[in-house]
């Protein structure tokens, strides 16, 4: 693989990139445009935070993304590797995220039951809060943007 990038070292000098410092640089390029506060707002920011945040785990995790009402990043929150855990169930069943305003975007892959704890949630929400839930799949959630 040929590499047309450079870089400078502490003396000045300009020498081609390594690609882990190609790497380095790309992820804080991420960083930048999905830092705390961004909103996201379209399927390639959402791709973009993603892979920020899950690109460099070799393993599966289950994360929740917390955004505001805008679209804003609140916390990514990464929980656990493999499948949901009753803890995690309780937190989320005490509702504290919907008094502070907080979408949830559950993050995991075929089979760890995000669905399933979405559609729970949802249910739980309407119930006991007596508020209304929008559920969107991550299908739905990208033909609508």
């Amino acid at each position: 693989m040929s590499n047309n990038l450079c870089t400078t070292d502490a003396t000045g000098a300009t020498r081609p990139a390594t690609a882990d410092e190609i790497l380095d640089a790309a992820r804080a390029i991420l960083a930048h445009r999905v830092r705390r506060g961004a909103a996201i707002s379209n399927p390639r920011h959402t791709r973009d935070y993603l892979r920020l945040h899950l690109a460099s785990h070799e393993h599966e995790i289950f994360a929740i993304l917390f955004l505001d009402n805008r679209h804003r990043v609140i916390e990514f929150v990464p929980l656990f590797r493999g499948t949901v855990d009753a803890a995690l169930v309780k937190s989320l069943h005490g509702g504290e995220f919907i008094a502070q305003a907080q979408n949830v975007v559950f993050i995991g892959g075929t089979g760890t039951g995000t669905t399933h704890l979405a559609t729970a949630l949802g249910v739980q929400t309407v119930i006991h809060h007596h508020l209304r839930v929008r559920f969107y799949s991550t299908i739905e959630h990208v033909n609508l943007l």
